[in-house]
């Protein structure tokens, strides 16, 4: 059932940019305050995604942090999506 709602986030939810195509995958964003201000004021947040692929059989997984980013679907699941592509393509 985990799987499933996971695979939901990289599907329609709030990291599409993570999903694997002809592999597929799933995952967790995630926002977390510093505590810290930007030179414009605004509080500087740590954005992550963590998931694994290929969704049905999975065999890697990664978390992905970017400091001081906008969103984890954004600017950590592309990134994600990238490594889990060339991983999986290379060695399946």
């Amino acid at each position: 059932q985990l799987q499933k709602m996971l695979k939901l986030v990289t599907t329609s939810g709030t990291a599409t940019k993570a999903w694997v195509p002809k592999w597929g995958s799933a995952g967790k964003t995630s926002t977390a305050q510093t505590g810290e201000q930007s030179w414009l004021g605004k509080e500087k947040m740590n954005v992550w995604f963590a998931g694994f692929a290929p969704y049905d059989n999975p065999k890697y997984t990664a978390v992905i942090m970017v400091e001081d980013g906008v969103s984890g679907g954004s600017d950590a699941a592309p990134v994600f999506r990238e490594i889990m592509e060339i991983i999986c393509n290379d060695n399946m």
